[in-house]
């Protein structure tokens, strides 16, 4: 009963999963202008109806399984009642017992029976609840390791120096035997400028997903000052490393909480940043200014950003969380060039006393690197400076020329000197 209990609970927990997942893209913007560009609202509802169904199908089991023991638990009531009327019938008759021990008997077996019932459905109850406090109580040893570890490195000091190791790393996916990172071996030396390049599938973001301890290597390791980062726990490790990812996703919540991600705000540090960040002038123009809600989701008054001012706020974002080290993983790939370079510009303004990683498939920033590495097929084909690279005439080379200046603004290389 217990296996069929846990096996229910997790089918319609996925049950769910799915139907929420059905439900948000119905009310994310992307998801419906999907929807309605490429007239996809027949095929969207034959996902939401088969859900539906499958919904309707396990409640519908459940009932049935429920209903079919009643009914069983009904029958062996009624035959141990007639039974014990039977008995209780005969007694009478022989002259055993009186009409009054007649119903004196046969109450207390109905009040039995009904209280034996009752003890039975509370049971089942019973296991249910201890089901639910299970998880319940798995959930918060959760919290408690967290809180440990983190109470543990509350002194945690966030070094002065920053120098990551990559030594043989390699990575394949569970039940693959493809490696996507296949034997890396780079040094990113403490406040260097790295831009890692290449085609689509060659192994960049998830280079970075590893770097964040997103995914575990499947062989070599990757140190933090010497140190394996994962032998740092994740509350100590976090704390150096800010990111902007290409999915990066703005809160619907006010400008200011979207900055700082605490109600304890340093307005004078969001404002100085906003103003690298290029978005001082916007924020000016809103009648509540950095308490302006993003959408309209918490606010009939909230504001729409723009594609480059949600992406120049989400690096604000990691600015404001002042690590060390600063990560772009694309955040700027919907962008024009020009809009792309001015982002860069802004950023490479904000970071020049911080280790920072870029990817982009476009070089607006690779001529000001200290190094560039370029990825192919999992492996770094190619590493150095973009002059370095340019005399080697590889990969980059091709790329670039075919990029050309006009994806390079001299108010990035202006910010860097």
């Amino acid at each position: 009963m217990e296996r069929y209990r846990n096996k229910m609970r997790k089918y319609h927990a996925e049950n769910v999963r799915h139907g929420d997942y059905l439900y948000q893209i119905t009310y994310s913007e992307g998801g419906a202008k999907e929807i309605r560009l490429n007239s996809l609202q027949d095929w969207y509802m034959d996902k939401t109806k088969n859900h539906r169904n499958n919904m309707v199908g396990m409640q519908f089991g459940e009932f049935r399984r429920h209903t079919f023991y009643n009914i069983i638990m009904a029958i062996i009531v009624a035959a141990q009642s007639f039974v014990i009327l039977w008995l209780l019938a005969g007694s009478y008759i022989d002259g055993a017992i009186s009409i009054a021990d007649f119903t004196m008997y046969f109450s207390a077996v109905a009040a039995l029976t009904a209280s034996l019932s009752a003890i039975t459905e509370q049971l089942g109850n019973y296991n249910q609840q201890v089901l639910n406090v299970s998880d319940y109580e798995k959930f918060m040893d959760m919290t408690k390791i967290i809180k440990k570890d983190a109470s543990e490195n509350s002194g945690f000091a966030i070094p002065d120096k920053t120098e990551f190791v990559f030594t043989d790393v390699s990575f394949a996916y569970p039940n693959s035997d493809k490696k996507v990172i296949d034997n890396i071996n780079i040094k990113i030396s403490d406040k260097e400028k790295l831009v890692i390049v290449g085609a689509n599938g060659a192994g960049k973001s998830t280079f970075i997903k590893l770097l964040c301890k997103f995914y575990r290597p499947t062989s070599g390791k990757i140190t933090l000052n010497g140190v394996d980062i994962w032998d740092m726990p994740n509350e100590e490790y976090y704390k150096i490393i800010s990111a902007v990812f290409q999915d990066f996703a703005n809160l619907s919540f006010t400008l200011r909480e979207n900055i700082s991600m605490n109600e304890n705000s340093d307005m004078g540090k969001i404002v100085k940043i906003i103003d690298g960040a290029g978005l001082r002038e916007r924020i000016d123009e809103m009648a509540k200014g950095y308490d302006t809600y993003i959408s309209k989701n918490f606010d009939s008054e909230g504001i729409e950003l723009s594609g480059g001012q949600s992406q120049k706020l989400a690096i604000a974002r990691a600015v404001y969380k002042d690590a060390p080290v600063l990560i772009l993983d694309e955040p700027t790939a919907n962008l024009d060039p020009k809009a792309e370079s001015e982002i860069y510009a802004d950023f490479f303004a904000m970071a020049k006393d911080k280790t920072t990683i870029f990817i982009s498939h476009r070089l607006a920033a690779s001529t000001v690197a200290d190094n560039i590495a370029v990825f192919s097929e999992g492996k770094i084909a190619e590493y150095g400076p973009h002059d370095d690279l340019m005399k080697q005439g590889g990969i980059y080379a091709q790329m670039y020329r075919k990029q050309s200046s006009q994806y390079v603004s001299e108010t990035v290389y202006d910010s860097l000197t």
